[in-house]
């Protein structure tokens, strides 16, 4: 079952690593909505464990973050691959080309459903306020086109989840560029790369415009750069494990918590941090054994899906099971989370296996014609 749930690599490398970090990124981003879910249904509850929330929505809110990273990582590793072996560079072409058909149908489709909902029921908690329809078009257009964000200095109305895929397009469009100046960059990219990490995360224009932006979050890719070439040129894509990484993460770990409770330098210290329980993930033995989990990978590698309807499903169905949530905190949380968590994974595993899926496949628009056309496509893949 888990390996026919399990992502298609049409390169045939798979990394089951990456997917369980998404795991653990799609967790904590998930457990984050429930909570603000919670704070907004019983504000009561999340009194008597106050700090013990600020530490998980501080720590959840990283989620988004981690993605990122591992965003940096995935597309860097073809790149600095071609770079180092002095091999031709991948196709701009094809590059961009498996952008669109790999996660724009599965987005489109997600501002459809979600934004039929959020129209039919404009009292949903999603929308802020009731839309006319002129309005609710020229939001779902805006978010269609990745430009919600500068548009209106706000996350999607439709999605709120969104503001973080208009940041990654903007980064898949100058990925190429970045990642091979990167490589060129010569014996010193990595410390080049550090300081433009430090660079850019000061806030140098307060604006939520900014906060939504691509350079505000530009340290997290290039984190993932750098570990990409560090698993490239260092590793030579076989890292080494040692146990002593696995006590190095925990400390990275720990850390990390640490800064993001505390919001001590959390915006320099982040990215780094990030990177560096990223390295402990692949070198750290039971690390990466947890990591490799099949049903933790497999679950990881259907994120893209849960982070596109999990929040509709938390503020669809959480009203109403917020009638029977027990007042104390610990109780309610896990009452909540126990509850909405499976629904959100079926919910998403069939949409995953209808939509993104069948998206993974290099060739999925020439096999979507030859079944419309109730024949067998013999064309080459994209």
């Amino acid at each position: 079952m888990a390996q026919r749930l399990r992502r298609i690599t049409n390169s045939g490398r798979y990394i089951p690593e990456i997917d369980g970090l998404r795991f653990i990124a799609i967790f904590s981003v998930v457990l984050v909505h429930v909570l603000e879910f919670m704070s907004e249904a019983r504000p009561m509850a999340l009194d008597r464990g106050e700090s013990l929330v600020n530490l998980f929505l501080m720590q959840g809110s990283w989620g988004v973050e981690l993605f990122f990273a591992i965003s940096g990582f995935v597309l860097a590793l073809p790149f600095l691959a071609a770079a180092y072996r002095d091999q031709d560079r991948p196709s701009l072409r094809a590059y961009y080309l498996r952008r669109v058909t790999r996660l724009e149908p599965p987005y489109l489709l997600s501002l459809l459903l979600i934004g039929a909902w959020v129209w039919w029921s404009s009292g949903s908690p999603l929308a802020s306020r009731h839309f006319a329809n002129l309005q609710m078009a020229r939001h779902f257009a805006a978010s269609a086109l990745y430009l919600h964000n500068q548009i209106y200095a706000a996350g999607s109305t439709i999605n709120p989840v969104a503001w973080t895929l208009e940041v990654e397009v903007q980064f898949y469009l100058i990925a190429p560029f970045l990642i091979t100046g990167f490589a060129r960059t010569g014996a010193h990219r990595r410390i080049v790369a550090a300081g433009v990490m430090l660079i850019f995360s000061h806030r140098w224009v307060d604006s939520l415009r900014w906060d939504l932006s691509l350079a505000a979050c530009l340290p997290y890719f290039l984190a993932g750069i750098i570990l990409a070439d560090i698993y490239v040129r260092d590793w030579q894509g076989a890292p080494q494990p040692a146990r002593r990484w696995d006590w190095y993460a925990l400390v990275g770990i720990m850390g990390f918590c640490f800064v993001a409770a505390k919001n001590v330098f959390a915006e320099y210290l982040q990215p780094f941090l990030i990177l560096y329980c990223y390295i402990g993930a692949f070198r750290g033995p039971a690390f990466s054994r947890v990591l490799r989990n099949p049903w933790i990978s497999v679950i990881g590698g259907m994120c893209y899906t849960i982070y596109l309807y999990h929040l509709p499903v938390i503020y669809g169905l959480g009203p109403p099971l917020a009638h029977w949530m027990p007042g104390e905190f610990f109780a309610g949380l896990t009452y909540l989370f126990a509850v909405l968590a499976p629904i959100i994974l079926v919910f998403s595993v069939a949409l995953y296996l209808l939509v993104e899926r069948p998206c993974m496949r290099r060739d999925w628009p020439f096999r979507l014609l030859a079944w419309i056309r109730g024949g067998r496509s013999s064309a080459a893949p994209i």
